[in-house]
């Protein structure tokens, strides 16, 4: 979705982009993203299995977006992440979507140029610009989880502007990692943290689920197991007492 106004996307299944099945595809790419678009919501999709060295996330923000929302979505085993946010957008949301097992490729493994990332905020927003953080951008109420045998890797850009993390489930059974954005050239690793941030009352499997080296912490953790009847498992579904 580029260059459009007033959007809505909902009630798609997106499978297995960025196939490498046929020499004549690209073998990379996100299952959904938007890119230069205002007033997208996009709700009740299933973006899975989507693969490629760069990117190829279950759905992202590309660059020069306002206003763009993801919730009630399920992503999962998703090479290139789960929340991607590059720069110079606006006002942009990931809420109440679950997470599985996304992010997992690593960076110098089979021709991959990017590590894949749980949570990507970035300042790319074109190959001739300086590079320009996301502004508001809001993450709430997910759950996402990550087997054992991914590291799950945060990277966000230090001119990120406004950040709001609250009331996720992190369901990490894995390490946790910070890395550089690496949309073509890394970010510029420094001392600055990024601004305006609130990060709180997010649900931790165990305390080292956030790495703690990253300068944005939550300041009133909890930490616990949430009890998933089948981590893992693609079938949302709520049981009751």
């Amino acid at each position: 979705m580029s260059k459009v106004t007033d959007v809505y996307v909902a009630n798609n299944v997106v499978s297995h982009s960025g196939s490498s099945d046929d020499s004549r595809k690209w073998g990379r790419g996100s299952g959904f993203w938007t890119w230069s678009a205002s007033k997208v919501l996009i709700e009740k999709n299933k973006f899975l299995y989507a693969n490629g060295p760069g990117d190829s996330a279950g759905a992202h923000i590309d660059f020069n977006c306002d206003n763009v929302v993801l919730q009630y979505n399920l992503t999962a085993h998703n090479a290139g992440g789960f929340c991607e946010i590059l720069g110079n957008n606006y006002n942009c949301a990931y809420r109440y979507n679950i997470s599985i097992n996304d992010g997992y490729r690593v960076k110098g493994k089979n021709k991959a140029f990017q590590e894949g990332k749980t949570l990507w905020l970035s300042g790319f927003q074109g190959t001739q610009k300086e590079r320009k953080g996301p502004v508001n951008s809001y993450i709430y109420n997910n759950t996402i989880y990550t087997d054992a045998s991914i590291v799950a890797k945060i990277a966000i850009d230090n001119s990120s502007k406004g950040i709001l993390i609250a009331n996720n489930i992190f369901y990490f059974e894995g390490n946790s990692q910070t890395v550089l954005g690496d949309q073509y050239k890394p970010d510029t690793e420094s001392g600055e943290v990024a601004g305006g941030v609130f990060m709180r009352n997010n649900l931790f499997f165990n305390k080292n689920n956030w790495p703690k080296e990253l300068g944005i912490q939550d300041s009133a953790p909890r930490i616990g197991n949430p009890n998933f009847s089948n981590t893992g498992g693609l079938e949302v579904k709520i049981i009751g007492p």
